[in-house]
């Protein structure tokens, strides 16, 4: 069983991650709330769970801080904390979004991201803002090595995102692409 959790607002994409992620196995829940994510994690730990295989969480963050309620608020808890804590816990992959660059062609995050990713084991997939193919190249970097991949939405959907290009482009990669 593959188990994800991705929460955000309306319009911002997760529809079209979650029939994405579920049409190639993942059993998908939206919009846990932040307060369950310790009992959560802790759940996920247990030997009886042992048949669940791959858990993705989804981070959305401010600042560095998570985001909670639709994205309306931000808590005390930072991004890098809250990874960390399901770390351990038999999680597969953190889908981290920052928010402030989801669905506005803005460039994703490297600084917050890759430094996300450098700070816990779970490999992290990049997720808000991917908005060119210039995002793409930069994706070949050494730096960014430390992420598993990224998302896609609405630059893909506009046309801003050759997939074909992409596909070649991480493909020229060693290790990288399809």
């Amino acid at each position: 069983m593959n188990l994800v959790i991705i929460s955000g607002l309306s319009g911002s994409g997760k529809t079209i991650a979650l029939h994405t992620l579920e049409d190639i196995g993942y059993y998908c829940t939206d919009n846990l709330p932040v307060g369950l994510l310790d009992a959560f994690a802790l759940e996920f730990s247990q030997p009886h769970l042992a048949r669940v295989k791959q858990v993705a969480v989804g981070i959305d963050a401010r600042g560095g801080r998570v985001s909670v309620e639709g994205w309306a608020e931000a808590s005390e808890l930072g991004a890098v904390e809250l990874a960390r804590r399901f770390e351990g816990a038999g999680v597969a992959a953190i889908i981290y979004t920052d928010i402030d660059r989801d669905g506005v062609l803005a460039g994703i995050n490297w600084e917050s991201t890759l430094a996300l990713a450098a700070s816990v084991d779970i490999p992290v997939i990049a997720s808000g803002g991917l908005a060119s193919m210039e995002d793409i190249e930069r994706l070949t970097q050494p730096d960014a090595a430390v992420l598993e991949g990224a998302i896609s939405g609405r630059a893909l959907y506009d046309g801003r995102i050759d997939p074909s290009a992409a596909l070649a482009m991480l493909d020229s990669v060693a290790g990288l692409g399809s």
